[in-house]
């Protein structure tokens, strides 16, 4: 089970469904505000590592999330997409 946890990211997005369900229906007041703001945490951790293993693991994926500016800002991306499009014109002329 800690593998599965350690190495996929499904498990969590489980884990924050469940805890989200659980904070909706079954608690109240306090108790559900504080249950359903762990359960928004894991929801984004679990994204954000969903994220970086993808780029880690696909080198397409990694291309186009730069390009978009996920990765590195929005000007390190534009800039790097300029510079790598001049490069590839400059090679093919």
């Amino acid at each position: 089970m800690k593998a599965s946890f350690r190495t996929r990211t499904l498990p969590w997005f489980v884990l924050a469904a469940v805890l989200g369900v659980v904070a909706l229906v079954a608690l109240h007041g306090t108790a559900e505000a504080i249950l359903f703001v762990v359960a928004v945490g894991v929801l984004l951790g679990a994204a954000i590592t969903a994220v970086g293993r993808a780029v880690r693991d696909d080198p397409v994926s990694r291309e186009v999330m730069s390009r978009d500016g996920l990765i590195g800002g929005l000007t390190s991306g534009l800039s790097s997409m300029t510079a790598g499009e001049s490069k590839k014109r400059r090679r093919k002329a």
